[in-house]
Order: structure tokens, then sequence, then C-alpha cells
């Protein structure tokens, strides 16, 4: 299950749904369910989580990025997190890759061009 917070409009949605295609399509997943939540009017699992890191930010500063591994491993005393650090080698530009190697546009199941500003 994937979900987006983010206007459904935005043009990043294609790289996300060219993204997910290239998943199934190595048979890394069978399905992928996205959804778009309405503003205001959802809770996730992960808020509390952010909420943790929020007040343990209170109490240490992070000064460097590095900071920020002892901030987040420290904001939960039970299941504290476990953080793998990321490099630049680790950040690729996926967007790229869809719009030089997928088709531009999608097309929903009677052939009619798929519009993302109108899903819900």
């Amino acid at each position: 299950m994937s979900v987006n917070d983010g206007c459904c409009g935005q043009n990043r949605n294609k790289a996300v749904v060219h993204f997910y295609l290239s998943l199934i399509e190595k048979n890394i997943f069978k399905r992928i369910d996205h959804y778009f939540l309405y503003r205001g009017h959802t809770f996730l699992p992960n808020d509390r989580d952010f909420s943790s890191i929020e007040a343990r930010k209170k109490v240490d500063r992070a000064l460097v990025p590095h900071d920020w591994v002892k901030i987040i491993e420290e904001s939960r005393q039970v299941h504290p997190f476990q953080v793998n650090e990321m490099t630049q080698e680790h950040i690729l530009d996926y967007k790229t890759y869809a719009e030089a190697n997928m088709k531009a546009s999608f097309t929903d199941n009677n052939g009619q061009k798929l519009k993302f500003r109108d899903l819900m």
C-alpha cells in the first residue's frame, strides 16, 4: 500500500506510477494500492512516529545531517527506530529515467486518457 498526501494533480504522480509499474514488471510486487488522502481527514500510524521525533528534537538539536540519526534513534525508548543512513549514491533520479523510457500518458480500462487530478 502506498499513500499520497500531496495534491493528486501534481506532475510527480506520473513518475510514481511509472516507478510502481517497473516494480510490478520486475515481479517485486504483484499489486500496489495507492491512496490519495483528503486533506485534514487523515491519520496514519507514522504520524505517531513523527510526533516522537518532534518531541525529541526539542531536547536535542541537529547541527549537521548526521545528528538526525541520534535524534531519531533516541526518540523512542520502546521499539526504537533503526536508522539506515543514506548517501548520495542511494538517491536516484527515477523521474528522468521514466521520462526517457516510459510512455508519457496513461489510459483507463476504457481507453480514455487518465487524468490524475480527477482521481479520488
